[in-house]
């Protein structure tokens, strides 16, 4: 096998678990600026049957291509008559058939091989980034979208491929970035473990933002559920949780999660008596993309991340990009991780409950005790839950199931009752009891493992465009003409009418940012917040002006549809007001790294290890925590290979 086709072998498998995504994008030279068309000259009339196919695994009703499919549209409408344009179409996976980033590259490497891609634009990650290299396909666009354009500690995980030994320039387009580890607290469920931390001889600092923050929810939005766990909730003795101080820390820092967790639940008893047949599962603390939250705590403790991309002499000493196993030749990154699993391990307890002549009978589960049995259908409470993808972690703080959790900032619109919740959702599942904004707060992603960390670490969480180079230079022209619009150009923001960036339209319609150096910065979160002051404001005066009883039917349906337009926006801005904040620390603090991106499929291999391993961990039936050294033992086979 020529060692194309093995790193080809080797990339496509990369899991599609980790949201950053890589893509190079070189340079064709465009006299367009953004913003401003220009006439369409006569030697283009002949391109106006040809497209820009820009492809994706998403499918139509994820966040990102709501905000992608207006800005096409409005790029389709209002540049079709200037230099360099051709229609962009969009073909999500309903077109493509490939529901995954890594499908999406199978199927370039099966096109370029055969009679050349079907798309000149891809929503993708390294794999299809290394595919469209190997066959000296990736359209250079540096003059227009080049490295300068992004901040220099960003384009770190976006300059290196396999297969190339160049640093200098943009292998990947970072696109569209949000928080994968962003903190959400259901505000009312805290509200209950404050009192009985407080009943339990602990103390809450009152000076810090939680603590603000839940008391500003009282009586606001809507309250726990009858049957709610935590409606059931008692502190084993006056003192169990004496000298326990809680503060911002406490959930910020990623180690002192896990021992919130730990205690809170150790210190806690269920009343059986206010177990009922409609009280669903609860957990205190749950994590989403649990492998990232590891290998940032392990980077904060170490400076050292489990894997590096670095540039290492071969034996004739040249240059050459080589992925540096640390877990595998540096002690003190091993012992690092052996040492946090530990601790992990430790919160990973179930009260279990078992129905018995119409009473619940109840039991501890430890997850390191392998005779734990239950049967199916018992409920619990969790001191640790650990979800992959998926839209449940957002119904556990909609559903006042969670007190807290670490989940991607763009899950806003599905952690509270909203239009895009309410549209996964029956009646049956009672959206009208959901919590609401007031009762859900959002902030920016946990990056430091405990007070004596010294460093911390972020997390990129995003995609990458992919830029097919076509044999047809008006075609690559036209695909830079779109690209400029889309980092640089502005649109008519529908809901007031008047021009924003792009920037600005996709995190409102998405909840995702471009992470350009003109958006990184506190101008552009300041002005966020006050679009969100102002959209609010709006909302409470939609809010008033459905209350008149006289308004005919469709203006009501009008009012109805702008107001769900604000409430979705107003979200998303959360999202991207608390995604910025967090890539803005990382860029201005040297001691906050970055999580490198898998540059080889073991590396994600070793992801779902994790990942599977911590729910092995928390399952409902028979959790079970591998011994530290065999769990160890099963990462270094992951990636023995590379």
């Amino acid at each position: 096998m020529n060692n194309k086709n093995k790193i080809i072998k080797y990339l496509l498998p990369i899991s599609t678990l980790f949201l950053g995504t890589s893509l190079f994008i070189s340079c064709t030279k465009t006299q367009d600026t953004p913003g401003k068309p220009e006439p369409v000259k006569a030697e283009e009339q002949k391109l106006e049957q040809q497209k820009v196919v820009f492809a994706t695994s998403q499918a139509k009703i994820w966040p990102l291509m709501r905000g992608i499919t207006g800005l096409i549209d409005y790029y389709n409408k209002n540049f079709k008559d200037t230099q360099n344009f051709l229609e962009v179409e969009l073909k999500t996976s309903e077109d493509t058939k490939a529901d995954t980033e890594d499908k999406t590259a199978n199927t370039l490497d099966s096109d370029l091989s055969a009679t050349g891609s079907k798309y000149d634009l891809i929503l993708g990650n390294k794999s299809s980034a290394y595919v469209a290299n190997s066959y000296n396909k990736l359209l250079d666009v540096s003059s227009s979208i080049g490295t300068n354009l992004f901040p220099e500690k960003l384009v770190e995980n976006h300059n290196k491929i396999l297969g190339s030994n160049d640093i200098t320039s943009l292998k990947s387009l970072p696109f569209d970035l949000n928080d994968t580890e962003a903190i959400f607290f259901n505000l009312d469920v805290m509200s209950v473990l404050f009192d009985l931390i407080k009943q339990g001889g602990g103390s809450i600092d009152e000076n810090s933002n939680i603590y603000k923050q839940v008391m500003q929810a009282k009586n606001k939005g809507n309250s726990l559920p009858e049957h709610s766990f935590f409606k059931a909730l008692n502190i084993k003795n006056e003192n169990v949780f004496k000298d326990f101080i809680v503060n911002d820390d406490t959930f910020s820092l990623i180690d002192n999660a896990f021992e919130f967790a730990h205690k809170v639940f150790d210190g806690l008893t269920v009343d059986n008596s206010k177990v009922f047949d409609d009280t669903t599962d609860a957990t205190i603390f749950s994590i989403d993309y649990t492998e990232n939250v590891l290998y940032k705590d392990i980077i904060s403790k170490t400076g050292k991340a489990l894997w590096e991309e670095k540039l290492v002499k071969d034996k004739n000493q040249k240059d050459e990009l080589k992925v540096v196993k640390n877990l595998e030749s540096d002690q003190q990154v091993k012992t690092s991780l052996l040492d946090t699993y530990q601790e992990w391990n430790k919160a990973f307890k179930q009260i279990q409950f078992t129905k018995n002549n119409n009473k619940w009978n109840s039991h501890i589960i430890e997850s390191n005790n392998p005779q734990n049995q239950q049967t199916n259908n018992n409920q619990k409470l969790n001191s640790k839950t650990f979800y992959s993808v998926d839209l449940d972690i957002s119904g556990a703080i909609r559903q006042f199931n969670a007190a807290f959790v670490y989940m991607p900032g763009v899950g806003m619109n599905y952690s509270v009752k909203s239009p895009w919740s309410k549209y996964f959702a029956s009646e049956t599942n009672k959206p009208s009891s959901w919590a609401t904004r007031d009762d859900v707060l959002a902030i920016s992603q946990a990056t430091k493992a405990n007070k004596d960390s010294e460093f911390e670490a972020y997390k990129d969480g995003g995609s990458s465009l992919i830029v097919i180079k076509s044999d047809n230079d008006a075609k690559n022209q036209a695909v830079v003409k779109f690209l400029d619009f889309l980092y640089k150009g502005e649109i008519t923001n529908p809901l007031t009418n008047k021009k924003v960036s792009t920037n600005q339209y996709i995190i409102e319609k998405t909840g995702y940012f471009l992470p350009t150096k003109e958006v990184i910065k506190q101008e552009t979160i300041d002005s966020l917040k006050q679009t969100r002051t102002n959209y609010l404001n709006e909302f409470t005066k939609l809010e008033n002006d459905l209350k008149n009883s006289s308004l005919d039917q469709t203006a009501k349906k009008d009012l109805e549809s702008k107001l769900d337009s604000y409430d979705i926006a107003i979200n998303n801005l959360q999202s991207g007001i608390i995604s910025i904040e967090s890539a803005l620390k990382f860029i201005s603090n040297d001691k906050v790294k970055l999580v490198p991106q898998p540059a080889h499929k073991d590396l994600g291999k070793m992801g779902n290890t994790i990942i599977n391993q911590f729910k092995e961990s928390t399952k409902k039936d028979k959790p079970l925590v591998l011994p530290k050294q065999d769990f160890l033992s099963k990462l270094l086979e992951d990636i023995k290979s590379i």
